[in-house]
């Protein structure tokens, strides 16, 4: 049987673990550090 799947990242693409919505939580955690994902354009 294959494991359930939960999605990728938006992000990276890599698949998602049960408690990761919609990117990975290496991508979370660079988003938290650079201020998150409100750019100014």
């Amino acid at each position: 049987m294959s494991e359930p799947d939960y999605g990728n990242c938006a992000d990276c693409g890599m698949p998602l673990s049960p408690d990761e919505t919609h990117v990975c939580s290496d991508c979370a955690a660079f988003y938290e550090m650079t201020g998150g994902d409100d750019v100014d354009d």
